[in-house]
């Protein structure tokens, strides 16, 4: 089931920048369009190495794919530091709960390694995003 949860998470940045395009509420700056491409780079790798298509171990899909994450977050948590007021401050609230309720429901599981690496990642990106909203937005 937690292999759905990256595919799900994509799906749904993939709408949310869809409609800002169609709407004009954004751009991609130079830095944007490379980080695009190196993530859409991570994403093949991780799908096609999860199919088996590459065999390199079990550990290079997941962090393919957290490569691929982390460099596609650096244009969020960048206009989060610049424009706070243009994100929800909730919304990143219930994500940062929500992240931090998935860890201790993996941790009562004993679940270690690589099969909380990408629920942890996000929970980290969560957090960070709404301390950086919390104090930016003062």
């Amino acid at each position: 089931m937690i292999q759905i949860f990256p595919i799900v998470m994509g799906f749904a940045q993939f709408l949310i920048a869809r409609e800002s395009h169609k709407k004009r509420q954004g751009y991609l700056e130079p830095f944007d369009k490379g980080a695009l491409f190196i993530g859409l780079v991570g994403v093949v790798l991780w799908v096609s190495s999860t199919l088996g298509v590459f065999h390199l171990g079990k550990s290079f899909p997941i962090i393919a794919l957290l490569f691929a994450d982390a460099v596609g977050f650096y244009p969020t948590i960048r206009d989060a530091w610049k424009k706070p007021n243009r994100e929800d401050i909730p919304v990143w609230g219930v994500f940062m709960v929500v992240g931090i309720l998935v860890l201790i429901g993996l941790w009562l599981q004993n679940k270690t390694g690589l099969d909380i690496a990408y629920p942890a990642y996000e929970t980290v990106l969560a957090v960070s995003t709404f301390l950086v909203l919390i104090f930016r937005s003062r």
